[in-house]
């Protein structure tokens, strides 16, 4: 697609498999990211992805800027399923070489060739959203990547939080990387930014993966990105009451993994995100007489792994506490 307006062109075309990219030459900043579909079960990025295109396809011109909106998993999407060979947002690590390298791990991998394919897509971003959804019942909630950081914070309330739906008032941080040690989209995104200090990057998860009924909400929150980040002409971007709210933080610190004694929870935990735990209670049993897990502080089960995801060393669930992030 190219098209005319206010002296500078609008160039969309797609760069490789499943990602488009629209540019309006001459201004090339902000550099923006909007991903589906890393997990291909995950239904509503896979469709808000769908709507973008359709919506900003269609002859309309960006104001200014450069947006890459990208399929993730394009063979699990296919398939309906979260992955191929490997979790895909475990494949953007610190040392992201091209597959077949010496000493690569998991070469063969479809997931790490893919990552391979998307990485250059996702270095000097201004701002990266990657919707997601969750394999157990959950509120929408938004997870932020790198240490605590409360200018970051604030960056991401002021151009994208502040226009997701009412329900969502949680944060989640993972400053010691325990969910992927550095390796997943927006931690990539946060490493390779276009400036020292500056940008918006996170990832929003909103909902079970086969509820599509948080679609519009989510569309509109990424229109109200693009119309924030000035990309948008003045009559697309959503028109919606950013209010504040009270959000909620919580900073995961201990992670809990299947081992050869097998694994069952306790007390009725495990069947949804942020599940409370009172401290000194058992949240889970290894084996069925095996020791139990307890918490040794008030904590909350994040990401909790349907029995379909558990294999041997791999994660099960992870324990989140409650914190409170100084902002003024």
């Amino acid at each position: 697609l190219r098209g005319r307006g206010g002296g500078a062109r609008m160039d969309a075309h797609r760069a490789t498999r499943a990602v488009w990219r629209m540019t309006r030459s001459g201004i090339a900043r902000p550099r923006v990211a909007v991903l589906g579909g890393v997990h291909g079960n995950e239904r509503t990025g896979i469709e808000v992805l769908r709507r973008l295109r359709a919506m900003l396809g269609g002859g309309r011109a960006l104001t200014r800027g450069d947006l890459i909106l990208a399929e993730g998993n394009p063979e699990a999407c296919k398939r309906d399923v979260r992955f191929v060979d490997v979790d895909l947002n475990r494949c953007f690590d610190t040392d992201l070489r091209r597959p077949g390298s010496s000493g690569e791990p998991l070469a063969w991998a479809y997931e790490r060739r893919r990552a391979a394919e998307l990485e250059p897509h996702l270095r000097g971003l201004d701002a990266l959203v990657d919707l997601h959804a969750t394999n157990k019942p959950s509120e929408p909630f938004v997870r932020l990547p790198g240490p605590l950081d409360v200018d970051h914070f604030r960056r991401c309330e002021s151009s994208f939080l502040a226009h997701l739906p009412e329900a969502c008032s949680t944060v989640l941080w993972d400053p010691s990387g325990h969910i992927a040690a550095g390796g997943m989209t927006d931690e990539f995104a946060l490493r390779h930014r276009a400036a020292a200090a500056g940008g918006a990057y996170m990832c929003y998860e909103s909902g079970l993966a086969s509820d599509t009924a948080a679609v519009p909400g989510t569309l509109s929150a990424v229109l109200g990105l693009l119309g924030h980040l000035g990309m948008l002409p003045g009559g697309e971007a959503t028109a919606v009451a950013c209010r504040p709210r009270a959000w909620r933080h919580y900073e995961i610190f201990e992670q809990f993994s299947l081992d050869e004694r097998g694994f069952r929870w306790e007390n009725g935990h495990g069947g949804k995100n942020f599940g409370r735990v009172p401290a000194g209670e058992a949240f889970a049993r290894r084996g069925q007489s095996g020791p139990t897990l307890e918490a040794e502080e008030e904590s909350y089960i994040v990401f909790p792994k349907v029995e379909t995801l558990w294999a041997p060393g791999c994660s099960l669930g992870w324990l989140a506490r409650c914190i409170e992030l100084q902002v003024t």
